[in-house]
């Protein structure tokens, strides 16, 4: 989405009054336009999909390329001489007509061929019946599965957050309030769902009724419903295969179960007001203390779950140092012990890419338990950390986690992610450079009644509402001045990034950088200059 968006832009420009001298043009650069918008309408719905099938994501990287070159062609043409010469004079005046005919005859042939591209990648989607993609052939796990089922033994580090958390629900003056709702909220991997789970544990038996029950991104709400009245119920046989039914759970939740008892319910990861809107309902206000829990990657959701004096909204924070390592090495060496001295500088190194999220550092230290006691072995690791988020088992989950917030950005939000990736490990970003940079590319796209810099500054505020990416050197009026991308975040960025043949890096992370690059991000020292032999510079 992030090459056809600006593309379309420069289509349209091209058809206006300033290249009107196009005119015997304009029929290929009308079907450029239709033929592109109606493939972006394709792209969006295709991209939506977390796991894309293999024919699809072939097609669109063809599509992505095709509009690469397209939006190349249209920048030479734009930016010819000829189209922003001032020269004045006849015998200049002259030479600049020749100059025109010769870059005209040129953009006619080049649109000819991107008309026919087009053509292809377009009968190859329908010969291929990409609009009616398979489902996949199993249906992976949610990884967030294993948060369950941990036990609080294996855990450290939490314990405060969840004697703050039970003594909310369990305060003497609780037990005839009205019904409260607390919202646990932050970015993938921080532990919300083993945070709630262990909370859930350990308060349940207060409680005449619960239900533990997980929302995720594209919610049903009906089995949602049905699950909580089975925990409910005890296993009671419930149909709900029609719009009828769903109206009978709604009522009988409403009326004779919930209004008379006090209960406790977990909806865990809600990552929408509408998915909220529409379980909430289903609770009726009781006066017996009755408590929901709800855990939510995103600030705006959270506050809008948790909106009254008697709710509550705890961030959940990253793990300190010290617990950083104790969970590092209980992963690591399955017991308490102390890390071998000639590993502590690396471990160190670890540690402080993981910078306090559970998930990496459970996930790491599984990986690196397996592997040899060897410096070099785990130094290894590490710098190659953003290739094994796909490669490596372990890792795997990571990405999976993680990704899970990426999928549900909206597309103009998803380019701009990436274009974080050409940033270093811990650069503390400028906003008024991000907006212009972003501004620039292309990336932001016009709102009716709003400048540019407004809504660029808006797709930054979503970002970090999404916790994205971090906020630093918060303003008077509540605006961050910059902002950082975790250490982990950055890898998925890259890995994401080097897929879509975003951006390259080089330096640094040391990615490979591919055939045809388009940004490039130059960090640190240099080596290697190998890279650049026999490599097409011209579209970066």
């Amino acid at each position: 989405m992030g090459a056809l968006e600006p593309l379309l832009g420069k289509l349209s420009d091209i058809l206006g009054n300033e290249f009107i001298k196009l005119k015997d043009n304009c029929c290929e650069i009308s079907f450029l336009l239709d033929e592109l918008s109606t493939m972006k309408i394709a792209l969006e719905k295709m991209s939506e999909q977390e796991e894309a099938d293999p024919l699809g994501r072939q097609w669109m990287s063809q599509l992505q390329e095709l509009a690469y070159d397209a939006e190349d062609v249209i920048d030479t043409f734009i930016l010819h001489p000829s189209n922003i010469s001032t020269s004045s004079g006849m015998i200049k005046k002259v030479l600049n007509k020749f100059t025109n005919l010769k870059a005209e005859y040129q953009f006619a042939g080049q649109i000819k061929q991107l008309k026919e591209r087009t053509l292809e990648v377009s009968d190859r989607r329908k010969r291929y019946k990409m609009d009616h993609v398979a489902s996949p052939k199993y249906i992976p796990l949610d990884p967030r599965l294993p948060a369950l089922f941990e036990e609080p033994g294996s855990l450290v580090g939490i314990e405060s957050q969840i004697n703050d958390i039970v003594k909310w629900i369990t305060d003497a003056n609780s037990l005839y309030s009205q019904s409260s709702v607390l919202s646990i909220v932050g970015f993938g991997g921080l532990g919300k769902t083993t945070l709630a789970n262990l909370v859930f544990k350990k308060v349940s038996g207060d409680f005449e009724c619960t239900a533990f029950v997980a929302a995720s991104r594209s919610p049903d709400i009906l089995i949602i419903l049905r699950h909580i009245l089975l925990q409910v119920c005890q296993g009671d046989n419930l149909s709900t295969t029609d719009q009828f039914a769903k109206m009978l759970i709604m009522s009988l939740m409403r009326c004779c179960i919930f209004a008379k008892c006090r209960f406790l319910i977990v909806i865990d990861d809600i990552w929408s007001r509408q998915a909220w809107q529409q379980i909430r309902c289903v609770f009726p206000q009781n006066t017996k203390g009755s408590r929901i829990i709800t855990t939510t990657r995103i600030k705006d959701v959270a506050t809008y779950c948790s909106p009254r004096k008697t709710d509550l909204v705890h961030h959940i924070t990253p793990l300190d140092a010290d617990n950083s390592r104790k969970l590092f090495l209980k992963r690591v060496c399955h017991r308490d012990e102390d890390c071998p001295a000639d590993l502590k500088t690396t471990v160190d190194n670890i540690l402080r890419k993981c910078q306090g999220l559970p998930l990496a550092i459970v996930n790491i230290g599984s990986l690196l338990a397996n592997k040899t006691r060897s410096k070099d072995v785990w130094e290894n690791v590490l710098t190659s950390l953003g290739a094994a988020l796909e490669q490596d088992h372990e890792l795997q989950m990571v990405q999976k986690i993680l990704c899970l917030s990426y999928h549900d950005l909206p597309s103009h939000l998803k380019v701009c992610f990436l274009d974080l990736s050409t940033f270093p490990e811990d650069y503390k970003i400028e906003v008024e450079r991000l907006k212009k940079r972003w501004i620039a590319e292309g990336f932001v796209s016009e709102r009716k009644g709003q400048c540019m810099e407004d809504t660029a500054e808006s797709y930054i505020i979503e970002l970090v509402n999404t916790n994205m990416m971090q906020p630093m050197d918060i303003e008077y009026d509540g605006k961050p001045a910059a902002c950082q991308l975790h250490d982990i975040m950055l890898d998925l960025a890259l890995v994401l990034s080097l897929k879509e043949n975003f951006s390259t890096v080089m330096g640094g992370h040391k990615m490979a950088p591919s055939n045809k690059m388009r940004r490039l991000s130059l960090q640190g020292d240099i080596e290697g200059h190998a890279l650049w032999q026999g490599r097409d510079l011209s579209h970066i």
